[in-house]
């Protein structure tokens, strides 16, 4: 969803996107659904976030008046899936109450496909149920699960089947994942990945078992103990996170401390905009999930204490400490 049309959804007040985004007011700091009775702000005013959650984790607070705080529930979740029980059993969509594209959009984001593709894939499925339980021929079973034509049937068939190789091969590859255990001098690191990129470094588990080492493990291993031999200041082996855009902006602020320096939580708040938003700072730096690479320990409290520290406060001192003393 672009920008534009958030803007336009907030101007005319359209509670066809309540569920779909929220909107926050940076001079009063409150935010709203889309379909809020409030005096439209100006638009340099604004920012937009996917949910509730994730607003108030930027230091924003729930309007009075359209009462953004209670909007738990999704109602285009309900539309699509209205929509979704209405095409299972072969009703109409005239009455649904919203546009073509609207629909479309609406359904997509919601199943990962369209209308459309849903219903072909219904119609496919009842061919294929009939193929295989009768003796009809395939013209007859073609139009009665709603093709127009056997060409149609046909291209279909083949098209989904193609579709359907794709995805087990991705599927396939997607399913590459393991665990491998790095002896630390400051305690067994445990290094998750997934599909050839980490997607965590933590402490590890007691119950996490080592798969057999590759060419990643290898590489972030070497990169860990150049590391902790003080020579390397940076790290670039891929990784992949899953956070909301609030805590990837504070991940992306974490790479930018420098070596052997730290920061505070008010510091990163403020270079990432929201300087009121210290504490969310606070949460969404305990849940990074890639220590050490994302430093996260170089942050501390404003009174230059060492504060919380997923790995331990003893890592965290241990980890400035090699910092400072390697730094040029």
């Amino acid at each position: 969803m672009t920008e534009p049309e958030m803007w336009e959804a907030v101007q005319r007040s359209d509670a066809s996107y309540d569920g779909l985004f929220f909107y926050a007011v940076k001079t009063t700091g409150i935010f709203c659904r889309p379909s809020c009775k409030s005096k439209p702000p100006k638009r340099e005013n604004l920012c937009y976030f996917a949910s509730g959650e994730e607003a108030r984790a930027a230091g924003f607070r729930s309007c009075k008046r359209c009462r953004s705080d209670l909007l738990e529930y999704q109602p285009m979740r309900e539309i699509a899936a209205e929509i979704k029980a209405r095409l299972d059993k072969v009703s109409s969509l005239d009455d649904v109450g919203l546009t073509p594209r609207r629909m479309t959009d609406v359904f997509k984001q919601e199943y990962g496909v369209t209308p459309k593709e849903y219903a072909d894939s219904l119609r496919l499925r009842t061919a294929k149920e009939m193929l295989a339980g009768s003796s009809e021929k395939v013209i007859d079973v073609a139009y009665q699960a709603g093709f127009s034509s056997l060409a149609a049937f046909n291209r279909f068939f083949q098209a989904t089947d193609r579709a359907n190789a794709d995805s087990v091969s991705k599927g396939a590859s997607s399913a590459m994942k393991g665990t491998a255990i790095y002896p630390s001098p400051v305690g067994d690191i445990q290094l998750d990945w997934e599909d050839g990129a980490v997607t965590a470094l933590k402490n590890a588990d007691r119950a996490a078992k080592a798969g057999v080492p590759n060419e990643l493990t290898r590489l972030v291993f070497r990169q860990l103990d150049e590391y902790f031999a003080g020579t390397r200041k940076a790290f670039d082996f891929p990784y992949r996170l899953h956070g909301t855009p609030f805590q990837e902006r504070v991940w992306a602020a974490l790479r930018e401390i420098p070596y052997g320096e730290t920061r505070s939580y008010k510091d990163i708040a403020e270079a990432i905009g929201h300087p009121k938003a210290f504490r969310a700072v606070g949460m969404a730096n305990h849940a990074n999930p890639i220590f050490i690479a994302i430093p996260c320990h170089r942050v501390i409290g404003a009174s230059g204490s060492l504060v919380g520290y997923g790995g331990g406060l003893e890592m965290k001192k241990a980890l400035l400490e090699l910092e400072r003393s390697n730094r040029e």
